[in-house]
């Protein structure tokens, strides 16, 4: 039986001990998968009727927590949460990319890295984060004789046009995709895999954190146990996290070059 299911026996009435005792069960072991449920109940609480007070003390109990839940499902939602979680931990930092180019090799303009992310609104809107995940991309590396640099960012348009990227324009991509069907919770991240440089992302959700490899066209969650994002990771070390908003530092890096990437620390 459905959370719905036990509030229309609610509404009626019916057993209603039992549901009040099967629908508390449900928020206490709330997992982000009913909050529409829970919203519907939580608008139409003041329909239930009873003269017996201890159902009605649980009535306003349940009531208070429906309203916590959904209120952690807003912050959930907006990215929020995971942002709070990043601010507790680690500090912030700045990084620019300054070596893109729009239209003439010479003339180049530097670039926060959050705006990367924020370059989404041309991608198309896919089904779901598996769809997205796998959105086939090819991967392929930067040409150096076109770009006369090591690693050259493309913008999320680009990467949709030609379908082949290399990890940090892929990352971007799959970012942009998840913004687009309004998931806040994919960040970016930038390490080591293997001992080299890397971008890949990661996935927020009911507490937890994965990481998710923007390159493979399979989705594949590898969680960071206790959200300790120091800690190594199967073959991933992370350097840095970030979204639209925000850039955290994780480990100071001690292998990438992140000059001749063209990336500055402000």
């Amino acid at each position: 039986m459905s959370i719905l299911d036990s509030f229309r026996d609610l509404i009626g009435l019916t057993n209603v001990k039992d549901d009040l005792e099967r629908l508390n069960k449900y928020i206490t072991n709330f997992n982000g998968n009913y909050e529409k449920e829970l919203t519907l109940i939580y608008d139409n609480l003041t329909l239930i009727k009873s003269n017996d007070t201890d159902i009605k003390t649980q009535i306003d109990t349940l009531a208070v927590s429906i309203k916590e839940i959904n209120d952690r499902v807003k912050l959930i939602q907006s990215g929020t949460e995971f942002e709070n979680l990043l601010d507790s931990k680690l500090s912030n930092v700045n990084l620019i990319y300054t070596k893109r180019w729009i239209f003439k090799k010479e003339n180049t303009v530097p670039i926060n890295i959050t705006d990367f992310i924020k370059n989404c609104n041309s991608l198309p809107k896919l089904s779901s984060l598996k769809t997205i995940y796998e959105d086939k991309i090819t991967y392929v590396y930067d040409n150096y004789e076109e770009h006369q640099i090591p690693d050259f960012w493309q913008l999320n348009f680009e990467t949709n046009k030609l379908r082949k990227a290399d990890c940090e324009d892929v990352s971007f991509y799959r970012i942009g995709l998840a913004r687009r069907i309004g998931e806040k919770n994919v960040f970016a991240a930038i390490g080591l895999y293997n001992g080299g440089g890397h971008m890949f992302t990661i996935y927020y959700r009911d507490g937890k954190t994965f990481i998710l490899e923007a390159t493979s066209n399979t989705y594949k969650e590898l969680e960071i146990p206790n959200n300790d994002f120091k800690q190594k990771i199967g073959n991933y070390l992370i350097y840095y996290i970030f979204n639209e908003n925000k850039t955290w530092q994780v480990n100071q890096k001690d292998v990438i070059n992140f000059g001749e990437l063209g990336i500055e620390i402000k």
